[in-house]
């Protein structure tokens, strides 16, 4: 999972994709640069949602956020 490189990934996406993206202070996988990046080149497919202060688990976290 460390490795996992989004623009090599998705490069020929074509479908919509939803990122729901835990960030919090000293995250052990800091992807959001490269979602953030992802959304813009695929602008249409990709929906972005950034939980700020949120560990990898979302739904226990924000549950009602998550199920919306």
């Amino acid at each position: 999972m460390a490795s996992m490189e989004p623009k090599v990934i998705y490069r020929n996406l074509s479908v919509p994709l939803l990122i729901l993206d835990p960030v919090k202070d000293h995250d052990l996988f800091p992807f959001e640069k490269e979602n953030e990046a992802l959304a813009n080149k695929h602008r249409g497919l990709v929906k972005h949602i950034i939980y700020k202060d949120t560990d990898h688990n979302i739904h226990y976290s924000h549950p009602d956020k998550f199920v919306k």
